[in-house]
């Protein structure tokens, strides 16, 4: 028997407990009530300790994980707005468009988007969110990118 038995509380913290795991060497250690008896609840082991704490650290992963999607959309979001709000709204409009079917594997620079679509493309907007501005004009589009681009406004549409 041991006069200097190293016991756990079951209110301490998981990582007070993992910090006694490793002060002590055990590979389990007896839980007990506070207080004078000092009552035996069980046991804990350090496999326990080290299983909770993983599946704990995925959970905040995974949490972590989807605020950081929600968060990238936003961002996203929030640059294409700063960038449309740079454009004069009267004779212009700003939308974000599909590539057309006849544009891909096609560069920018063989589109000629002004004269077929009377559209001129500022800025492409990546599956990963990302933005590239100004617009790579000799890189070849592809279906699952998004085009914004400034529609100018007909005579007919104007007046």
């Amino acid at each position: 028997m041991t006069t200097n038995l190293v016991t756990l509380y079951p209110d301490e913290a998981l990582y007070a407990a993992l910090d006694v795991f490793d002060q002590t060497e055990h590979d389990v250690l007896p839980v007990v009530c506070r207080g004078r008896d000092r009552a035996w609840l069980g046991m804990l082991s350090r496999g326990q300790v080290a299983s909770t704490l993983r599946s704990a650290m995925e959970r905040v992963g995974r949490t972590v994980a989807r605020e950081h999607a929600g968060l990238k959309a936003l961002q996203t979001d929030m640059r294409v707005e700063q960038l449309l709000l740079t454009m004069p709204a009267e004779d212009v409009k700003i939308q974000r468009l599909f590539v057309p079917i006849d544009a891909v594997g096609k560069t920018l620079r063989e589109c000629g988007f002004r004269g077929r679509y009377n559209a001129d493309v500022i800025a492409i907007e990546e599956p990963d969110g990302s933005i590239q501005c100004p617009p790579p004009i000799d890189t070849a589009l592809k279906t699952e990118q998004r085009l914004l681009a400034v529609v100018h406004r007909t005579i007919e549409e104007v007046s």
